[in-house]
């Protein structure tokens, strides 16, 4: 992809809402990067109803979506990756206990702790590769309090259907 132009796109001082201007940027990006910041504000702006159909027409007419630890976390609010947790962080703020209770209350069947460093690429919300340094651990719901887990490293792959529990995981 040449990327040639970024535009930011951000609520202004305390506000909760986008500009039209945001909101046609938005509309005619190649590509969304969602950083860091404050998770609740995201969620509470980016899962607003207009704007997320706006992020989610894009992503699902095949544009990249990018998500830096509070972004990765709004992926999954957006409901880009179906039947899933994440905590990102997660070796760095321990951070496993936090990841399982939030599998049990959102009864979600997989669940990804993203260490600082480490890179998620999935594709297709199917084919999953990791990259960078640290670890993902990746949990996949066994039983209702029953989980697996895999300690994931740089150039690990794998495919599921996240939106079924009982999909093999395929290295």
């Amino acid at each position: 992809m040449d990327i040639r132009q970024v535009w930011p796109v951000f609520p202004k001082g305390e506000e909760c809402t986008l500009s039209n201007r945001d909101m046609e940027n938005i509309e005619h990006a190649s590509g969304i990067l969602m950083t860091g910041g404050y998770t609740y504000r995201y969620i509470k702006i980016y899962t607003e109803n207009e704007i997320s159909s706006l992020i989610e027409s894009r992503y699902r007419s095949g544009i990249p979506f990018a998500g830096v630890s509070a972004g990765a976390i709004l992926s999954i609010r957006l409901g880009f990756l179906p039947n899933a947790a994440l905590k990102p962080h997660f070796s760095e703020k321990k951070r496993f206990t936090e990841l399982i209770n939030k599998m049990i209350s959102s009864k979600s069947g997989f669940g990804f702790g993203i260490d600082d460093g480490i890179c998620v690429q999935i594709l297709e919300e199917k084919d999953v590769e990791v990259y960078g340094k640290g670890r993902l651990y990746l949990l996949k719901r066994m039983q209702e309090n029953q989980f697996e887990c895999w300690v994931l490293t740089s150039g690990s792959k794998f495919s599921c259907d996240f939106r079924n529990v009982h999909s093999p995981l395929r290295f």
